[in-house]
């Protein structure tokens, strides 16, 4: 039992490794011609946000191995908190009963793999030992992480965001599990430079610009609810 828990790690950390290289290989420079350098920074937020998508593949298959390694994923992976200016357009619209949803963190993470193991001792106690180890976010380096909450059809917009020439840019998004978010990012001509249009509130934008300037970022809440979330870049 215990050979099969190790192989099916394993084995979730290669698929989703092999993936995040396919990922990384086959990004379109939108900004210019030659792939970017990818900086330590530019790849922690491209692991957070796989983390995530490794998260709700977990819960839909109900494999709770790969929620501990997506709480490994996010502990291992420092950032850095700080507080984003931003506008608001539209009319911050009340949520209706909203009744659900919560941010990922390690520790939600690893609480909901226990409830999914049952009475699995062995991956019980493997999360058990995951729980005690200390995250590292918080600590200096690392991308910048912002948590904020957006009204019902509202858009939240970050502006003068510095990427420089040359380097990936790299832009993570992550609600809180029952809103449709969308994501844009534009340069200081109001180009838009790239975007994560789909039905989920989990959106991941890269680019890599051919000189170092300002970009804004949009946050569109599609959905008749609030939604807090987090947005990461480097």
């Amino acid at each position: 039992m215990q050979k099969k828990i190790i192989t099916g790690i394993i084995a979730i950390i290669t698929v989703f490794f092999l993936t995040g290289i396919c990922f990384a290989e086959e990004v379109t420079n939108v900004s210019q011609d030659k792939p970017g350098k990818i900086s330590e920074e530019a790849q922690a937020v491209a692991d957070l946000s796989m983390a995530g998508k490794l998260a709700e593949y977990g819960r839909r298959v109900q494999n709770p191995l790969a929620l501990v390694v997506a709480a490994q994923i996010m502990k291992n992976t420092p950032s850095q908190d700080k507080k984003m200016d931003k506008e608001t357009e539209g009319k911050g619209t009340a949520d209706k009963g909203k009744k659900s949803g919560s941010l990922e963190t390690p520790e939600k993470l690893l609480a909901d793999a226990k409830t999914m193991a049952k009475n699995n001792d062995l991956i019980n106690e493997l999360i058990d030992k995951e729980s005690k180890m200390t995250a590292q976010r918080g600590k200096v380096g690392g991308p910048i992480r912002h948590v904020d909450r957006i009204m019902a059809y509202d858009t939240d917009i970050y502006r003068g965001v510095t990427f420089r020439g040359g380097e990936r840019a790299e832009i993570a998004l992550v609600g809180d599990g029952d809103c449709d978010l969308d994501l844009y990012v534009y340069d200081e001509n109001d180009n838009l430079i790239d975007s994560d249009t789909d039905s989920l509130d989990r959106c991941l934008v890269s680019f890599t610009p051919r000189w170092t300037g300002k970009f804004y970022i949009k946050v569109k809440n599609l959905s008749s609810v609030y939604a807090d979330y987090i947005l990461v870049s480097n």
